[in-house]
Order: C-alpha cells, then sequence, then structure tokens
C-alpha cells in the first residue's frame, strides 16, 4: 500500500509540474494535459483537494470538460472557473467595494489596482505612449470625480478610431478574452461615460486632438 501511494504521489506531482502553473493570484490547470482515461478523477482530485474541493465537486468539474466556458465550482475558501482549455482557480474575495473615486487633486493610485496620473500640456513635440497600459486623454472633457470600477452587462463604449459605439461584451469576444480576463478588467468613467477600459482601449470621444490643450496621462501599474 505504501508503494502504491508513493507511486500514486509521484504521478500526480509529474502532472503537477506539466499541467499547473500560477499566473498572479491565480492558479491554471491546463485540464488538456490530464490524461483521458478515469485516472483524471482521480489525478484532479488530488490537485485540488489543497483548495478544499471534495470528490463529489471534483467529478462535476470533470463532467464539465466537455461543456461550455464559464461553469463555476465554489469550496469554501476558493473558486473553480472552467474556461476553454484550462481551469482557473482563485482565492474567494472577502471584500466586495464596487467603485473607486479619483479626485481631480489625485497623482496616484494603490488600490485595488495602481495607477499613477500625471496632468501634461499638449505640445508638438508630446508623443502618446504606445503601450496599453498607457492612457492619454483630453483632460478639459474629463467630470470629476472619476469613477474606477468594474465593467457589467450592458456597458457601451466608442473604442478608440470608430465613430460607432460597441458593447463590451462583443468587445470581449473580439479580444478572445477569457472568463477570468473579463471579471478582472477596471474601467475609468466620467459622467457615466467611459473613458478607458483599462489596459485594452480608450474612449474616442476622450481622445487627444490637435487642439487639445490639457491631458491626463493615466499609467496602470502591472
Amino acid at each position: 500500500m505504501r508503494d502504491a501511494e508513493h507511486l500514486i504521489d509521484e504521478i500526480v506531482q509529474q502532472y503537477r509540474r506539466e499541467a499547473v502553473k500560477k499566473v498572479g493570484n491565480e492558479i491554471i490547470i491546463d485540464y488538456q494535459k490530464l490524461p483521458s482515461t478515469d485516472a483524471s478523477g482521480t489525478i484532479l482530485f488530488e490537485l485540488l483537494r489543497e483548495y478544499g474541493f471534495n470528490g463529489d465537486q471534483v467529478k462535476s468539474i470533470v463532467h464539465s470538460v466537455h461543456g461550455e466556458s464559464g461553469r463555476l465550482f465554489y469550496s469554501e475558501t476558493h473558486r473553480l472557473i472552467k474556461d476553454r482549455t484550462q481551469f482557473i482557480i482563485t482565492d474567494i474575495q472577502t471584500e466586495d467595494i464596487n467603485e473607486y473615486f479619483i479626485h481631480e487633486s489625485d497623482l496616484n493610485l494603490e488600490r485595488p489596482i495602481k495607477l499613477n496620473l500625471k496632468n501634461l500640456h499638449n505640445r508638438t513635440d508630446f508623443k502618446i505612449p504606445g503601450e496599453t497600459n498607457y492612457a492619454t486623454i483630453d483632460r478639459d472633457k474629463l467630470i470629476f470625480p472619476l469613477v474606477l470600477r468594474k465593467w457589467k452587462k450592458g456597458d457601451r463604449f466608442m473604442p478608440f478610431g470608430m465613430n460607432q459605439f460597441k458593447k463590451l461584451s462583443d468587445f470581449f469576444i473580439d479580444q478572445k478574452l477569457s472568463v477570468a480576463d473579463k471579471e478582472s478588467i477596471w474601467i475609468i468613467e466620467s459622467g457615466n461615460e467611459i473613458v478607458w477600459i483599462i489596459d485594452y482601449r480608450i474612449d474616442n470621444r476622450f481622445r487627444i486632438k490637435p487642439d487639445t490643450i490639457n491631458i491626463l496621462m493615466l499609467e496602470f501599474i502591472k
């Protein structure tokens, strides 16, 4: 029996190395790398039990592999999302604050995400940063305080370079974002209008133009 336990432990550790990785605060399990046999349930149970999932839950998780993405499973301490090719495990958040405010005098924000803010004057030699974690906005079009919040169903904006509105849900499909990616997205809003989908796209209505005088540069610290 001890030899059998040792053998099982070695097999589980092998799959832990091959199929499990930590990305930020998330545990990612690539279930395509698990064996396509009845043993997959046993191996998955060994991988998941440290996150509080029991045997019955693991059976349901195994069955979900052939279903649609987005199904959720909860233990007392963790949440598991079934995505297209992987399981994504996160701690259950105890804090549920929906909105944060950014005031006109703020130069940085430490929580729930890190942002740096800088006020600039437009000049002919000003260059807009190309990285997605920067946003350069026409400051004179903003209404303070700005609102930092998670996106919600029904949100829409006018993506940079376009003159028509687009639902955020459709934008996320175009970007091929996973369920976990969408849940982690924050937006900045001014006067009930979306200014920036942080780390993705600004709203075209708030872009810098040649006649823009004052600029607000936002930097998202990843």
